[in-house]
């Protein structure tokens, strides 16, 4: 299978005339993807043309995923960027709640292994102020999104 670059733009079906955008922001050497995920007012890949490409801030779902959405050909390619410039797409820090114990961590992973580099203790005021730490396959980041749009 071919290699997914950092700074592929994709399209993410959300219903039969919905479709959301993603970029790959990060990928590991084990081909673990992070990305950012937005809106749009696409609703035929044919639209890409009119698509405008949003900065960062603009998410409404980032975290770490699978790429065989891009791979299988379900999320359709729309733009490669020729010169990414990785350092205006961050890894924030991820946020977790431990299900047994209720204590909630925020992870700091490192932007190019995705190793974590450090691990804290947090209070539930934070859940909501941080992506969640996971690792969602394409269909999970379909079912996110859905919810979220």
């Amino acid at each position: 299978m071919k290699k997914i670059k950092c700074g592929t733009w994709f399209l993410i079906p959300i219903n039969d005339n919905k479709f959301a955008l993603g970029i790959v922001a990060r990928r590991s050497s084990r081909g673990v993807l992070f990305g950012y995920f937005f809106q749009t007012d696409i609703h035929y890949p044919s639209e890409v043309d009119a698509l405008r490409f949003p900065q960062n801030h603009d998410h409404v779902l980032c975290g770490k995923f699978s790429g065989v959405g891009i791979q299988k050909g379900e999320w359709p390619v729309v733009k490669q960027e020729q010169s990414f410039d990785s350092t205006a797409w961050p890894m924030p820090a991820f946020v977790r709640k431990d299900e047994s114990s209720g204590i909630v961590y925020v992870s700091e992973f490192d932007p190019v292994t995705f190793e974590c580099l450090r691990e804290t203790k947090g209070d539930e005021s934070i859940l909501e102020s941080l992506p969640y730490d996971r690792m969602m396959g394409h269909v999970a980041v379909e079912k996110r999104l859905k919810g979220l749009l």
